[in-house]
């Protein structure tokens, strides 16, 4: 409704024209209109609510001034007028909470819910007002009065909180108060794990002993950077029956006081994994009697293992995961596993570079293996079982290779990962391929394996690191690494034909061009869609930037030279 259709004439011109200096900011003027229209409302006896409006208008032009003792009285002068019109509260409370007053503000909010007119279009506005107006007075009684959550928390809700934290942020969290350290000594992982996780320090005696001091039923050992008198400690109190319910045992400093702890006193605990770093030596027999006297033992890493020995047995009924680095000066003649539950296996240093087990080494007894890794090993043969998803072989030798034609060797086809790293078999042809991997091609189903790693130090023959991929069994790899100076353009129909499927492509040291990268990305159904380009100093920044155009993901690494053969990445 228009201002003229609800004043008469002289009010509606007044107010009109407070109107247009509220907008050219003129408030002055404004506010001496809007006095003069009130004093025309008094002389033409207009009604409550009219008159109402016209205080509401002036309220408003006192707030924009910054006049709020003149806009409270105005507001209060509405509920004069009338008590049950709901504007003359909402003003009210308005200006009050204007004033820092929220006290005051919901006391004319309530009175405005409990006297307005039900019908009263402002009261929504009169409940909504309220309760943010509460809301704020119970935040300020928060902020006023705060409580320490330790002491007021259900545990429950404590724990679910904390279960958050590692172990290095509940260490931290003692010094926060009193209660803080009450609750937090009385539950994981403070009371069942020992551990110093990220220390800036070596471990002194004091911090070993004050973190023993919290341990109730401890479950967890972890010892890392303990100083040597911190060390004999802890291998001292190892041995006591407390421990005996240890469940994790990692231990990464040098720790040969460990070494008289014997294989009994270990299997007397619940032990299900432990991890021992390459800074302690143990002898092979400790381990295998560890191996044995523990029933629950499912994870065992042992980086460091030495002894002379005729035959090696590995032996365990419930081992999922083994990881043994082989440190001695003799290697055995073979090596027998009996290990039926074991999943994922890795051997290292069994051999080398001049050096082999005279035997083929036999996984197809072990029906659970899936993931095996064998590294910087001397092999005269392997036998893989036919359930294994992912091979890894780094810097192995095989010698003696495919001498003995009576062994037949299974497909392989679960096979999902291959990587042949820096491997090669020593033999006067100069294979490509172990036996077991060139029988293997012929009798698995093409699309099974989908990602593939493969270099040779030095290559087999020029070129061949490429066409080694001219077999069926590799047309469903998606993911490939290929490396060497013998790598060029020419060789781009071989990975287009071998691998169809490719998505991610990784090249390393490779003499190509832009000319490589632009064959794979513009061969018709081309699905490539990661490139990483490793110290291929031919291949121009340009072909990246035109890659990248095409959909295509480029990583571009260089080797600098002037900053120590650092390598650089670049994104694009």
């Amino acid at each position: 409704m228009e201002i003229h259709d609800r004043f008469p004439k002289p009010i509606a011109d007044l107010l009109q024209a407070s109107k247009t200096a509220v907008k050219k900011k003129e408030y002055e003027a404004s506010l001496s209109s809007a006095n003069d229209a009130l004093k025309a409302a008094d002389k033409d006896n207009l009604t409550p609510s009219l008159v109402i409006g016209l205080l509401d208008y002036r309220h408003a032009i006192h707030v924009r001034m910054d006049n709020l003792e003149a806009a409270l009285k105005d507001s209060k002068s509405m509920i004069r007028l009338d008590r049950k019109d709901a504007r003359g509260y909402v003003r009210c409370g308005t200006v009050a909470t204007l004033q820092g007053d929220n006290a005051a503000a919901l006391k004319y909010f309530e009175h405005g819910l409990k006297n307005a007119s039900a019908s009263d279009p402002n009261l929504a506005l009169l409940s909504i007002e309220a309760k943010k107006t509460r809301d704020r007075i119970s935040a300020d009684l928060v902020a006023s009065r705060p409580r320490d959550p330790m002491t007021t928390l259900p545990i429950e809700i404590i724990e679910f909180i904390l279960s958050y934290l590692d172990y290095r942020q509940h260490v931290q969290l003692l010094g926060v108060s009193r209660s803080w350290k009450k609750v937090l000594t009385a539950m994981p992982p403070l009371t069942d794990t020992l551990a110093f996780p990220r220390a800036a320090k070596p471990i002194t005696p004091k911090l070993l002993l004050a973190a023993l001091r919290r341990l109730k039923l401890p479950r967890d050992v972890k010892a890392k950077n303990l100083t040597q008198p911190a060390a004999n400690i802890l291998m001292d109190r190892l041995k006591s029956p407390h421990f005996r319910f240890v469940e994790s045992l990692e231990l990464d400093d040098q720790l040969d006081q460990l070494l008289y702890i014997s294989p009994e006193v270990l299997g007397a605990w619940n032990l299900r994994k432990v991890t021992i770093g390459p800074r302690t030596a143990f002898q092979m027999p400790w381990v295998l009697k560890l191996l044995e006297l523990c029933p629950l033992l499912e994870i065992g890493r042992f980086e460091k293992v030495c002894g002379f020995f005729d035959a090696l047995t590995l032996s365990s009924k419930s081992l999922v995961e083994l990881d043994i680095t082989y440190a001695g000066n003799s290697i055995p003649p073979e090596i027998v596993l009996n290990l039926p539950r074991i999943s994922k296996l890795r051997l290292a240093r069994f051999g080398g570079l001049t050096t082999s087990l005279s035997t083929p080494l036999d996984f197809q007894q072990l029906k659970e293996l899936e993931d095996l890794n064998l590294h910087y090993c001397g092999l005269s043969n392997i036998l893989l079982p036919p359930q294994i998803k992912h091979l890894a072989m780094t810097a192995c030798r095989f010698f003696n290779e495919g001498q003995d034609v009576s062994i037949v060797y299974p497909p392989l086809d679960n096979l999902e990962t291959l990587n042949i790293l820096d491997s090669r078999v020593v033999a006067a042809d100069r294979a490509p391929w172990p036996q077991f991997i060139r029988q293997a091609s012929i009798k698995t189903k093409p699309r099974t394996l989908t990602s593939l790693s493969l270099t040779q130090d030095p290559p087999a023959r020029p070129g061949n690191r490429v066409q080694m991929l001219d077999i069926a069994w590799f047309l469903g790899v998606t993911s490939l690494r290929i490396e060497g100076p013998d790598i060029k353009d020419e060789h781009s129909p071989n990975v287009i034909r071998s691998c169809p499927r490719l998505e991610t492509l990784y090249i390393k040291d490779a003499a190509i061009t832009g000319v490589f990268v632009s064959d794979l990305i513009e061969v018709l159904g081309s699905q490539l869609r990661s490139f990483t380009l490793d110290n291929c100093a031919k291949v121009s920044r340009d072909v990246v930037t035109w890659a990248k155009e095409r959909g295509v993901q480029v990583e571009y690494i260089t080797v600098n030279e002037s900053l120590g053969g650092r390598r650089i990445r670049e994104q694009h």
